[in-house]
């Protein structure tokens, strides 16, 4: 009602395609997405990212990747580094997140 957007539905000029939702102070706060097969993308996929109160750094992302078959989730610090997480690859062997 005050004309701040909640949620945005995209698609980029690769294909990607995005729905994010946001705050009530308009902040980021989930995206949801597919990736697209432009020079910048590595084969399509897609993730669930969870951002911080700011909505500027992804916290967790939980993903499946089109090129490797690979599954996975990351857990990130307050700066978007992952230092946790779990990776499994399309055979189901364990793979770096």
């Amino acid at each position: 009602k005050d004309g701040k957007p909640r949620a945005t539905i995209g698609v980029e000029d690769d294909g990607a395609a995005d729905i994010v939702l946001y705050d009530a102070s308009g902040a980021r706060r989930v995206g949801l997405g597919t990736d697209g097969k432009g020079p910048k993308r590595k084969g399509g996929g897609a993730a669930l990212n969870l951002f911080d109160e700011n909505g500027k750094t992804i916290r967790n992302r939980l993903y499946v990747r089109d090129g490797d078959g690979s599954t996975g989730l990351t857990l990130n610090d307050r700066y978007g580094t992952p230092h946790a997480g779990l990776g499994i690859n399309a055979v189901g062997n364990l793979a770096s997140p």
